[in-house]
């Protein structure tokens, strides 16, 4: 999360930079070119001097889940419709269901409708107050990080969390990939064992019945046996006394 702050005229440069320090965000203090910064512990953006010139690079270079302090109710309703946490310069948020009544009541004081109190005598704000005013928004502006500061937290434990699960799926699937892959192999080799068998199998039947009719043909001209019917009963009883002979040696 990174801290904007519109710089051109807010109070609390150095306490926004220590607990922003404090709280491991980056702060970036945007002003234009009638205003000098020196804070070596924040990022500080000059731009050239123009009306709304601050206004116009803090919301092109705001993004959501950053925060924004500032009292320009137009530059703080269009962050918060980017995502950004929008705060005044007393650490108060914006709400946005009253930019519309706020902007109302704005125009109506520019046009004269409405009117401020405004006293010849100007106040006497004494050392006091103005650190009131200082602890004041110390204290808020703390809590706000606090609270910003545990959320971070929790939504990176989320993330670390997720890139875990996301991890842990992916092994999980690539095992099954694995698995699947080592199947369909063990299965082609089974085939194609079966396969070879089976043909092995059909060579020897064909080499048999080639030699069995070889040495029948053999014999059918060594005894001059042109008849195949005789040869074939010849055969079966052959065939059959084998077996006959079998079951007497085993009994």
């Amino acid at each position: 999360m990174r801290i904007f702050v519109d710089a051109d005229a807010f109070p609390f440069l150095d306490i926004t930079e220590d607990l922003a320090y404090r709280f491991d965000f980056e702060c970036i203090f945007v002003c234009d070119t009638n205003h000098v910064i020196n804070h070596p512990g924040a990022h500080v953006v000059t731009v050239a001097q123009g009306e709304n010139s601050v206004d116009y690079a803090i919301a092109n270079m705001i993004s959501a889940g950053d925060l924004l302090l500032t009292n320009d109710i137009g530059l703080a309703a269009i962050c918060d419709a980017k995502g950004a946490s929008t705060f005044n310069f007393f650490a108060a948020p914006f709400h946005s269901d009253k930019f519309e009544s706020m902007f109302t009541r704005k125009e109506m004081y520019k046009i004269g409708i409405l009117y401020k109190k405004r006293s010849n005598k100007p106040k006497h704000r004494s050392v006091n107050f103005k650190q009131q005013r200082r602890s004041a928004f110390y204290k808020k502006f703390y809590q706000v990080l606090k609270i910003k500061y545990y959320e971070e937290k929790e939504k990176q434990k989320l993330q670390e969390e997720r890139r875990r699960i996301s991890e842990f799926e992916e092994k999980e699937r690539q095992k099954i990939q694995e698995e699947i892959r080592v199947r369909e192999e063990i299965k082609k080799r089974e085939l194609l064992e079966r396969q070879r068998i089976m043909e092995k199998l059909e060579r020897r039947k064909a080499r048999k019945k080639q030699e069995a009719e070889e040495r029948a043909i053999a014999e059918a001209a060594r005894e001059n046996i042109t008849d195949p019917l005789e040869l074939l009963i010849r055969d079966f009883r052959r065939q059959r006394q084998g077996k006959s002979n079998k079951k007497k040696n085993r009994a």
